[in-house]
């Protein structure tokens, strides 16, 4: 079972970027098993994309239970304004 598992998260990049960097607390995985696998699609840390990207921990004891952790991270692209005197800026 997780006992913590976030909600999802919404973030803009920086400034003219096409990806934001994302970090949060790892899901707490407790169990009365002492033996335990997760396994995670992405780390903290990691880079996306503008858009939704569905996270998801999951972790399976030694007799196969299965727990889930899952939430979105929604990354919105924050673009340069254009204007007719900075032609430098890709618009």
């Amino acid at each position: 079972m997780f006992d913590v598992c976030e909600s999802s998260w919404v973030q803009t990049t920086d400034e003219g970027e096409p990806v934001g960097t994302v970090y949060w607390p790892v899901p707490i995985f407790t169990d009365n098993s002492e033996e335990f696998t997760i396994s995670e699609t992405h780390q903290p840390g990691d880079h996306f994309g503008v858009g939704v990207t569905s996270v998801v921990y999951r972790a399976v004891d030694e007799a196969g239970n299965e727990a889930v952790c899952s939430f979105d991270v929604t990354i919105i692209g924050k673009y340069f304004t254009c204007d007719k005197f900075n032609m430098n800026m890709k618009c």
